[in-house]
């Protein structure tokens, strides 16, 4: 019954690590995850079990017990630190929550599972058990190891990649206006003094006679420069004789030509525009019939590299995966090679000691590898309609003085501005010409790497 209640505890114990392991970031998924640390907590709850009834009546050597396992897993972790990264970090805590709970939950469930009055109640072990190994399996794809796997990005609208919502026209009206008709007030400058009169016009007269200053009623006909309808205006003038006589009445007809042009009247003005709507952007001809400049490979580009692995003291093989952003280059539609240029010392995975083996000891002196595509085939006018294009592309791989011919399986979607193609092929160690990779804490290496490259290519 005593080995019951170690049970019952390992499995609640079990529920709790497996929750609290997932926020934390595992050094190997495929061999720390729910499911194992689920597992290793039943484990400890079944020598909780055996030592509360060995020690039952010895409650402090029972708990000097569990806190030495505890020293053992908190020792393991330590130097397990130096072949793989955050393994003290992931399992310490987990083994310090798992004692606790055994070593707290197996004393008072024993006592519980001793009352002969339990009946079926004594089997209750076994859901616990189940759910605890349901919960752990259950939750095992949960974990934070980088995949390999790439995929394009979703396409855009194709109402916002293809055509463009023609611009409201802009009218401006032009310079000529309608005649229309206005009523002008002419400023005449006489050559004569003459009082300021209250006249649309003032008149210059100047008299065939020398005569007196007299009051004389002028009829007169001003015919201004700008447009304006004819005015019957009075005029009184003043004029300046160089004889002295005795007033007379005269009646005197005089033309006046005022100099001055008439002010300028804001007039009503209808315009007459036309505007031109810019042209809508039309995707780029296939078969080369439309010239394209190289695309510009950068942001958004991704390559990885996956090959299965096994680490000493590991019981299982996993997927080791390195990755990286590194990339540049261009991508030609038309007439010229495409080319990718790869930063090989950007290559990271989850283990630093994987990242300074490959950097340190594989590329030391060859930072880059650039990956060359010759031809590319004829291209159907919906792939730059915005439809995927699948197909293979021959190309190759050089990294220092080595060139090796890869074929990819591609998948390409032109966007408008930015085309974006995933690649997939394979190679060996052999065909780079390097001797298979080996490490104190690697057992095991796959001859055969799986590659996977995105890139999102932006026209210039």
């Amino acid at each position: 019954m005593i080995l019951l209640a170690g049970l019952t505890a390992g499995a609640i114990a079990a529920v709790i690590v497996a929750l609290v392991s997932l926020p934390l970031h595992s050094p190997v998924d495929s061999v720390f995850n729910s499911a194992t640390v689920s597992i290793a907590a039943i484990a400890v709850g079944l020598i909780a079990g055996l030592l509360w009834m060995r020690l039952s009546e010895r409650i402090m050597w029972y708990g000097i017990s569990l806190a030495g396992l505890f020293i053992i897993v908190l020792a393991a972790a330590l130097a397990g630190e130096s072949v793989l990264d955050r393994l003290a970090s992931f399992t310490i805590p987990l083994a310090a929550i798992a004692i606790i709970v055994c070593a707290v939950l197996t004393p008072l469930l024993a006592n519980f599972f001793v009352r002969p009055e339990l009946g079926l109640l004594k089997w209750s072990p076994v859901p616990a058990l189940i759910v605890a190994l349901v919960l752990g399996f259950g939750l095992i794809t949960q974990g934070d190891a980088e995949s390999g796997d790439l995929a394009l990005p979703p396409p855009p609208s194709r109402a916002s990649t293809l055509t463009a919502d023609p611009p409201s026209p802009t009218v401006e009206p032009t310079s000529t206006a309608m005649p229309v008709a206005t009523t002008v007030t002419a400023t005449v400058e006489p050559t004569s003094t003459a009082m300021p009169v209250a006249t649309t016009v003032t008149p210059t007269v100047e008299p065939t006679l020398t005569v007196m200053p007299v009051a004389t009623t002028v009829t007169a006909t001003v015919e201004p420069t700008s447009t304006a309808m004819p005015v019957a205006t009075t005029v009184t003038p003043t004029v300046e004789p160089t004889l002295t006589v005795m007033p007379v009445a005269t009646t005197v007809t005089a033309t006046v030509e005022p100099t001055s042009t008439a002010m300028p009247v804001a007039t009503p003005v209808a315009a007459t525009a036309t505007a031109t709507p810019e042209p809508v952007a039309t995707p780029t001809e296939a078969g080369g019939e439309t010239a394209e400049e190289g695309f510009i490979i950068g942001e958004g580009s991704k390559i990885t590299f996956t090959v299965e692995e096994e680490l000493r003291g590991s019981p299982v093989r996993f997927d080791a995966v390195m990755s990286s952003t590194g990339l540049s280059g261009t991508a030609n539609l038309v007439g010229q090679p495409s080319v990718v240029t790869l930063d090989l010392h950007s290559l990271t995975s989850d283990q630093s000691f994987r990242d300074r083996y490959v950097r340190d000891r594989m590329f030391p002196n060859t930072p880059e590898a650039v990956v060359t595509v010759e031809d590319l085939p004829d291209l159907p006018q919906s792939f730059f309609e915005g439809a995927e294009f699948t197909g293979q592309l021959e190309g190759s791989l050089q990294i220092g003085e080595t060139v090796t011919p890869l074929v990819f399986d591609v998948t390409a979607r032109h966007d408008g501005d930015v085309i974006n193609v995933l690649g997939l092929t394979t190679f060996t160690w052999e065909q780079l010409g390097i001797v298979t990779p080996t490490a104190r804490s690697v057992v095991y290496l796959a001859d055969e790497v799986r590659v996977q490259v995105l890139l999102v290519a932006h026209a210039p």
